[in-house]
């Protein structure tokens, strides 16, 4: 991570990603680092040329390294990923390879095993591993706290940074009445009512505190995934939340921050 990189979770699919006009769309929004998300090696390849010619970088997740990764295959990762650094080996605007999204300790000894053979086939790359945030139970997390799950992942893998998610603003249910300019366009006035009628989620700063922490502590650099567009139990943020997101990145000195959903 050697310059502030924007990026997103979850990216166009497949029929899309190898589509210019879907990629000049990306790099005209900002974004700078173009994830690929688990495509098929052909799709990856073809995506990698486009992106090439708008001066953008890739973090790739493979299937093949997802794949080793499920199955908890330790012994086959060295042999999967020396497959995957050969098959990509021509593509120098591939920046890191994305690993895992939201392990728990368990994961941990494949995660290494993945990790360490990359930084034998592809030393000159980085490797990302998304952690969960604060609010996941320390039963999700299989440790006894969030801060330990944090120390123990950067024990056993090392990391190049530390990456997490960490979805603020929450509640499409329990909406209460509101009173809204009615001068606003329609879509901005719906998407203030959900903004003003609903609660948040708290300990975004606390999640924050502890990450930007443990990475001075360890001299690692941090990023992090903040909420985009209404999804699930997430809702639409209005342009002062989206500006709140990226300022908090900002003022806590993460080295990237990433969107979460560019696609749905």
């Amino acid at each position: 991570m050697k310059k502030f990189d924007i990026t997103f979770f979850y990216g166009p699919d497949e029929e899309h990603i190898v589509k210019e006009e879907c990629i000049a769309d990306i790099a005209n929004s900002g974004i700078t680092l173009v994830q690929m998300l688990n495509y098929k090696p052909e799709v990856t390849k073809k995506a990698l040329e486009l992106i090439k010619k708008y001066s953008l970088l890739a973090s790739v997740m493979d299937p093949r390294i997802q794949d080793v990764y499920y199955k908890n295959d330790i012994e086959a990762a060295d042999a999967v990923v020396k497959e995957v650094v050969e098959d990509f080996a021509e593509y120098d605007n591939i920046t890191e390879w994305y690993i895992c999204d939201e392990p728990n300790n368990t994961n941990f000894p494949i995660i290494k095993a993945i990790v360490d053979a990359f930084r034998k086939y592809s030393p000159q790359k980085q490797t990302c591993v998304n952690l969960y945030p604060l609010y996941v139970t320390p039963e999700g997390l299989h440790d006894t706290d969030y801060t330990s799950h944090i120390q123990h992942f950067i024990e056993e893998i090392a990391p190049d940074y530390l990456s997490y998610d960490h979805y603020h603003f929450v509640g499409r249910e329990n909406r209460k009445k509101v009173e809204i300019d009615e001068n606003l366009d329609e879509k901005e006035r719906l998407i203030r009512i959900a903004a003003e009628s609903t609660e948040d989620r708290d300990r975004f700063f606390e999640n924050a505190e502890i990450v930007r922490a443990k990475g001075l502590e360890h001299n690692i650099k941090q990023m992090l995934i903040v909420l985009l567009t209404e999804h699930g139990s997430y809702r639409n943020l209005t342009r002062e939340e989206l500006l709140w997101e990226v300022n908090m990145c900002l003022v806590y000195g993460f080295g990237r921050i990433s969107y979460f959903t560019y696609w749905r």
